[in-house]
């Protein structure tokens, strides 16, 4: 089971050339996303001992103060132990 993604607080930024507001982070920040294995899952596929793999993308676009470039997508795997 695959609960929501979990946002910090964004900055409103007012993005001059366009003049539009949008929500920004312009620090470092963390997403969450609660994933829960049941047994049945947890034990098919494998090795006793082999590592259950996980994987997901991340869809996001890059922002500057001028320009706003193409959205980008990040492959994500996770190696969790059984």
């Amino acid at each position: 089971t695959v609960g929501s993604t979990v946002y910090p607080p964004a900055e409103t930024y007012l993005f001059v050339p366009l003049n539009e507001r949008f929500k920004v982070y312009t620090s470092p920040f963390r997403l969450t996303r609660e994933l829960t294995v049941g047994k049945t899952a947890a034990a098919a596929g494998g090795n006793a001992g082999a590592a259950l793999v996980v994987s997901g993308k991340l869809d996001y676009q890059a922002c500057d103060d001028k320009v706003c470039y193409l959205q980008q997508t990040l492959p994500l795997t996770w190696s969790i132990a059984r």
